[in-house]
């Protein structure tokens, strides 16, 4: 029998919403699965100082949201 990933759930007063959430076991896969990755990554960025990764942060944030502008077409407001 295959594991369910997810449950769904009817909560909102508008019965055709449904929200969905993670199984325990959905979690424990994801977690065996992104845990080695993420740890990696810890280790990278613990290295440099905050100040320096809230910069990198400001910069990502930018240049996201110059390619959302430019796949909304509104290219002339950056």
């Amino acid at each position: 029998m295959a594991r369910q990933a997810s449950v769904r759930t009817r909560e909102h007063t508008d019965r055709r919403i449904v929200t969905l959430r993670s199984t325990p076991q959905a979690m424990e896969r994801a977690e065996a699965f992104f845990g080695p990755v993420n740890a990696r990554q810890y280790a990278v960025l613990s290295r440099y100082p905050s100040e320096l990764l809230q910069q990198l942060e400001t910069v990502l944030t930018q240049l996201c949201s110059t390619m959302d502008t430019q796949l909304t077409g509104r290219a002339g407001d950056v």
